[in-house]
C-alpha cells in the first residue's frame, strides 16, 4: 500500500487507533498531508479505551481537531481503515455500534 494524493486545493488526513483488549491502552495517530505530498503536521498519543472502535473514534477526533484547529484546513479528507467510523461521520448510524456510549482517558 502506498499514500495516494488527493485532489489540489484538499489536505489528506489519515487518521488510525490501535487497540490492546487487556489494558485498554490504546494509540491514536494522524499524518496530514498535501497534494503534492508534503506534510503538514500529525500527531501520536495514548489514551485508554473502553474498544477498538472508540480508539478509531478518539483518532478520528483528534484528527479533525489538529486539521481544523491546529492548521485552520477545511478542504479536508478523511481517510481511515475503519468503516463504522466513516460511517458514524457521514451520518449512517444505523448498527449496534454507535450503541457503545463508553470512552477514553
Amino acid at each position: 500500500m502506498c499514500w495516494l494524493p488527493q485532489r489540489p486545493g484538499f489536505v489528506k488526513t489519515n487518521i488510525d487507533g490501535a487497540w490492546i483488549k487487556e489494558s485498554g491502552n490504546s494509540g491514536l495517530g494522524v499524518v496530514i498531508r498535501d497534494s503534492n505530498d508534503i506534510f503538514y503536521g500529525g500527531m501520536a498519543t495514548h489514551k485508554v479505551c473502553d474498544s477498538a472502535l472508540l480508539a478509531e473514534i478518539e483518532a478520528a477526533i483528534e484528527g479533525l481537531k489538529v486539521v481544523i484547529h491546529g492548521g485552520g484546513y477545511r478542504r479536508i479528507i478523511l481517510e481511515t481503515d475503519c468503516k463504522t467510523v466513516l460511517d458514524g461521520i457521514s451520518g449512517k448510524v444505523n448498527n449496534r455500534a454507535w450503541d457503545d456510549t463508553s470512552s477514553c482517558s
